[in-house]
């Protein structure tokens, strides 16, 4: 859900990384349906590129201060940041999976981390493209990359992690 705070805030973030980083980061959008439904369509082609992502039901806006949200259906499953020392090695290589088809597809999801990767029955799904950009450079692809790396590292271990790359 998208409120004037949310936008605001949004606003505020981009400027910041433009001085501090002088990259742009993810596309500035100054309207709240127009932030949801960039959300709702790298969520779509996410989904395009053979990705498991949370099913998309509505976008649109809503209330007297005229919020918007994004209303979606994410597959039963627990975060990555929930799944504690049972996480098997063929979840890591399909999380890894699903960065390549992101990559492959030039999607960058800009926000990926342990809240972000749900560990589902149907695979490895990813939600919250509220930061992804589309024809995203390979500085914000690598980005990705490594913050996946980060989170599975943080469940799986350093050796287990690095040892899923590497295959």
């Amino acid at each position: 859900m998208y409120g004037r705070d949310a936008s605001d805030a949004r606003m505020l973030a981009k400027l910041w990384r433009f001085c501090v980083y002088r990259d742009s980061g993810p596309t500035l959008i100054l309207d709240r349906l127009q932030q949801v439904e960039h959300e709702a369509y790298l969520t779509l082609m996410a989904a395009r590129a053979r990705v498991l992502v949370p099913e998309v039901l509505a976008a649109g806006r809503f209330g007297p201060s005229k919020d918007a949200a994004l209303v979606t259906r994410v597959p039963d499953g627990l975060a990555l940041s929930q799944a504690g020392d049972g996480l098997a090695d063929g979840a890591l290589d399909e999380i890894l999976l699903a960065l390549l088809q992101l990559r492959a597809a030039g999607l960058a999801h800009g926000a990926l981390g342990g809240d972000t990767i749900i560990l589902a029955e149907q695979g490895i799904c990813i939600r919250g493209f509220r930061s992804a950009s589309a024809a995203a450079p390979a500085s914000r692809l690598d980005a990705d990359l490594a913050a996946a790396l980060a989170a599975m590292a943080v469940q799986a271990g350093v050796e287990r992690t690095a040892a899923a790359a590497g295959r």
